[in-house]
Formats: structure tokens, sequence, C-alpha cells
């Protein structure tokens, strides 16, 4: 070799036809490596979307449930304490009147406004805005409160029509005027002491049911 040559001057060796051609970089099991990177990156993404989104609807129908829950118990705790106010009223009353007319004392009727004026709407809206966020044992046990609810109602109801329809135009009338010479009531009277009776046994039932739903509703609120 000739010391004064540039080493730039050397020329390679033409490369053999029979020599292999470079590796590609990228082979068909990388490109296939990145393309399931890629749908588990897409698959990760959807499905934590889907998982927030299901996140937000629950806190949605926590706080859907509890506003519901707690105008349930404030329209219900209301209603048990005038069940309370009632309820020993009204059986008073027919205590006192059944114990009259059996020891004979011969008692002049009067009217007693048992009221009315139910309304079942307050539910039904809370039932059609709220209804899938509550619990099954609460709406059952509301459903049990209605029932009773309107059952007492319905004595209730009867009771008023018939007083105002046989009792009223006789208030003025004497005492004798309500019952037969035995000392028993006359047959358009005969129904108010067991009316009475049933009125009360009826508040009784309604307070007891209301009572239970009302603690449901604060143990949910705790």
């Amino acid at each position: 070799m000739n010391p004064e040559m540039d080493p730039a001057d050397i020329a390679m060796p033409p490369a053999s036809p029979d020599e292999p051609a470079p590796k590609r970089t990228f082979t068909t099991r990388r490109r296939a490596l990145w393309l399931v990177a890629e749908l588990v990156v897409v698959f990760l993404g959807v499905y934590t979307a889907s998982r927030l989104d299901d996140w937000r609807q629950a806190q949605r129908d926590a706080e859907q449930r509890a506003q519901a829950i707690a105008a349930l118990h404030e329209y219900f705790s209301r209603g048990l304490e005038e069940a309370k106010e009632v309820a020993p009223t009204i059986t008073a009353f027919a205590d006192s009147l059944n114990a009259q007319i059996e020891r004979g004392e011969q008692p002049r009727l009067r009217v007693f406004n048992t009221g009315s004026g139910y309304s079942s709407s307050f539910w039904e809206a809370i039932l059609a805005s709220s209804g899938e966020v509550l619990p099954v044992p609460l709406i059952l046990e509301v459903e049990r409160v209605q029932v009773t609810t309107r059952f007492m109602l319905s004595i209730s109801d009867r009771l008023n029509t018939l007083a105002n329809l046989y009792l009223t135009p006789a208030l003025s009338d004497h005492p004798d005027a309500f019952y037969r010479p035995d000392g028993t009531l006359r047959p358009e009277y005969d129904w108010y002491p067991d009316g009475l009776r049933n009125l009360a046994s009826g508040v009784q039932r309604y307070e007891a049911n209301l009572d239970t739903l009302v603690a449901i509703l604060e143990a949910e609120i705790e």
C-alpha cells in the first residue's frame, strides 16, 4: 500500500449479488404489535370514559334519591304528627258515645266532622320523577300507607255523607228522636256508633303505618 494514498481513495469492493438485502426496520410482527397497542389504548379510553359516565350518573342518582327521600320524610312526618293529634280525639269521641249508648243514657247524637280532601298527587309526582332511584321496599311501604289512607278516608267520607243526610237535619230535635222506645238507636241512626268505631280503628292503623314508614325514611337518611 502506498503510504501517500488517501484512505478515501481506496475503492470498496462491489457487493456480491448473492448477499442478502438489509432487514427492514419495521417487520410485519412489529406492525401487528403496534396495531394491538393502539387498539388497547382506544379500548382503555372508551372504557375509562364509560366508567366516568357511570360514576357521574351514580352521583346524580344518589343526589336525586336523597332529595326524594328528604321530601318524603318531611311530608309523611307532618302527616304522622297530624295523625297523632287526630287519632286520640276520634277514639275518645267514639268510645264515649258507645259507652253512653250501652249504658242506656241515650245521648244526643252530634256531627263529628272527620275531614277529607286526600290527594295522592304528591306521591305520584315523587314516583314519576324518582321512582327509578328509590329502594323497592320503600316504595312498597309508601304504597301500603296509601292503601291504608284511602281505606280510612273511604270510611270518613261515608260517615260524613250519612251524617249530613240524617244527623244534621235532626240536630235541633229532642234526643228521644234518635232512639226507639226500648232505648236502642233508630235504623236511620244505628250506623253511627259502628261507623265511629271503624273510623277510629282506621286512623289507628294509619298512624301505625305512618310511624313505620317515617322510621324507614329516617334510616335511609342516616
